[in-house]
């Protein structure tokens, strides 16, 4: 008898083992992963990868003047960390505006974070999109700017030199005449145009404040860099 209600009990609890077993959830799959990362190269392949507008970017170089932009990277813990800098207008000089992404990478699974971006808003055509390392938008990057804004300009004195420009319309043509590009100066004096490499000049419409136009430039672009043009309107300060 013993033994009978030993057995009845084990086949009353069978049953609710495997009913609960069957309705417990199932464990949660591990995420999807690149797999581990093991170097600086690494974990910038990894963030283009994830990032495309940063294809073409190449490394800081200090001996290029005029870089308009470039990336850092280094180990941080954990993994690694990579800045994208992005900057634009008169970058010859620096750059007037920019704008800046930095991201962390896991060593051990390649899982990218934004850990900061800050700057200018980037306009459109900016950012470089294909090509090889250490390439950069293809076009040009000037200035307009008046002067003299004294009349007897003397050395070493701020106070003469010339005054950016603000809102003066720039006209790219192609060499046969024909309109390429029409674009504004900013708070700067400065403008951007992406262009194809080939010829061009640079003039400006008639501006509020000048009657005459400054003199047209002729360029030559070439690929993957930026093209310094310097417009100079003339005040009429004698």
């Amino acid at each position: 008898m013993r033994n009978l209600l030993r057995s009845l009990a084990l086949l009353t609890f069978i049953p609710f083992v495997v009913v609960a077993c069957a309705g417990a959830a199932a464990p949660p799959s591990p995420s999807p992963s690149s797999g581990p990362v093991g170097s600086t190269a690494q974990a910038v392949s990894r963030v283009v990868a994830a990032n495309p507008q940063f294809v073409g970017i190449g490394p800081l170089n200090n001996d290029l003047i005029g870089q308009c932009c470039w990336y850092e990277a280094g180990e941080a813990p954990g993994g690694y960390r990579v800045t994208f800098h992005v900057g634009w207008g008169d970058c010859p000089s620096g750059c007037i505006e920019k704008h800046e992404w930095s991201y962390a990478v896991s060593a051990n699974d390649g899982t990218i974070g934004l850990l900061s971006e800050k700057g200018a808003v980037v306009p459109p055509g900016i950012l470089p999109v294909g090509g090889g390392p250490g390439t950069g938008p293809t076009g040009i990057a000037g200035k307009a700017v008046a002067g003299p804004t004294c009349p007897v300009v003397r050395a070493n004195d701020p106070s003469c030199d010339p005054r950016p420009v603000v809102g003066a319309v720039i006209v790219v043509k192609s060499l046969n005449g024909v309109e390429v590009a029409r674009v504004q100066t900013d708070a700067a004096g400065a403008f951007q145009v992406g262009l194809p490499p080939g010829n061009y000049t640079v003039a400006s419409d008639r501006t509020q404040g000048f009657p005459v136009p400054p003199a047209p430039v002729q360029v030559t672009v070439v690929a993957n860099a930026q093209t310094a043009v310097q417009l100079q309107f003339d005040t009429g300060i004698r």
